[in-house]
Parts: C-alpha cells; structure tokens; sequence
C-alpha cells in the first residue's frame, strides 16, 4: 500500500500538464497569454502544432523550465530558501515565461496546499509561507524541483516526466479545441514521444541559470 506522500507524489506527476491544459483553455478565450509570443491561436493542424511545440521548447521548456527544476532540487538538498527565491526571481526575469505566470502561480498554489499536511517539506512550506506574504512570484516547476529531491525521486526520470507531461497536455487541450481526429492524434503523441531529451549537464548549463550555484545532483 502506497504511503501518504507516495500518493501526494503520484498526483503531483499526473497533474503536471494541467498548466498546459490551464493555457490551452486561455487561448481559447483569449485571456491571459501573449499570442504574439506563443502563437497558440494559430495551431490549426498537425503542422503548425508542431511548429509550436518547437518554439515552445526551444524557448521556454528547456532554457527556462527544466533548469529552474533543477535549480529548486539543489536548494532542497542544501535546505536553502535563498536559492529558491533567487530561482523563483530569475523565472520572474524571464520574458518567455510571463505568458504562463499566472497559470504557474495558480498551480503552484494549489499543490503547496495540498503537500503541506506531509513530513518533512520543511522548505516547501515556507515557499508556500513566502507566497502568501507575496515575497516570492510562486512557480510550479520549483515545487515540483524541490519534490523531486525531498521524495528522492530519479532526477533525469523526473525531468523528462515533466517534458512528457506538459507537451502531451498541449496536444490534448488543441485537440480537444480542434475536434481532431484519433489518427492524427496517434501521430502526434509518436512526434511528441520522440522529441529529444537534454542532458543533465546541458540543462545545468542553459542561460543564467548557471549562475544560482547548481550543481549537478
């Protein structure tokens, strides 16, 4: 039988593209992203979903996300809350990644919430302490970072779980809007399956994120 927090942690990896569920919806309404930057209102078809994806991680998953889950594991193994609010300011400073703050925060919010009732998430409980002081902007991808690390989860599985998790939460929430059809949907989840994965140490090394102190774990 799965422990308390082995059921928090399950339900905090199925949920992870619920924050591109959250901004397919957006675009849908037009409320909350940039178009401009994402391009989302112009994904039609399988083509120009996949245009976005690229854009998508070539400008926010892997320079911004990724590394800030990586930064936010290093300050839970140093119990450092310092480097997870200097983390939670660099994603701040980010411009690809105000297209998806609020989302983020809402996410954030909600899964510090319901992980505060375990054991020995010390840091995520101030986190959640310094968001509702409105000290800190809140980002899913840090609680998710200091999860990984304070459940002793794989890093790498974690990582590429979470490029998983969000991609294939784009493609259900356009194909969802868009009414397409199960065989291009198949072909799509085989594209999103293959796309390449960074390593540990390219991610360490993306942007300014070098400058936080991580280390490889």
């Amino acid at each position: 039988m799965k422990s308390s927090f082995q059921k928090e942690v399950s339900l905090l990896h199925e949920e992870q593209g619920s924050l591109a569920q959250h901004c397919g919806r957006a675009w849908q309404m037009g409320d909350d992203l940039d178009r401009g930057m994402f391009k989302m209102d112009q994904v039609k078809d399988g083509p120009s979903f996949l245009s976005f994806i690229e854009e998508y991680v070539s400008k926010v998953l892997h320079p911004c996300e990724l590394p800030a889950i990586l930064s936010a594991a290093f300050s839970a193994q140093e119990q450092g809350m310092q480097g997870l609010i200097e983390a939670d300011q660099w994603l701040q400073e980010q411009q690809a990644m105000m297209p998806l703050a609020r989302a983020s925060r809402y996410l954030a919010s909600r899964q510090l919430n319901r992980l505060r009732s375990l054991h020995d998430v010390r840091l995520l409980n101030r986190y959640r302490d310094a968001l509702a002081r409105s000290q800190v902007h809140g980002w899913h991808v840090l609680v998710y970072g200091v999860v990984l690390h304070t459940f002793s989860l794989p890093l790498r599985q974690g990582l590429a779980h979470y490029q998983q998790a969000v991609l294939h939460g784009f493609k259900r929430s356009a194909a969802s809007a868009l009414g397409w059809e199960e065989s291009l949907i198949r072909q799509l989840t085989s594209r999103l399956d293959a796309l390449p994965f960074p390593s540990i140490e390219e991610l360490r090394l993306k942007g300014d994120i070098a400058t936080l102190g991580f280390r490889v774990l």
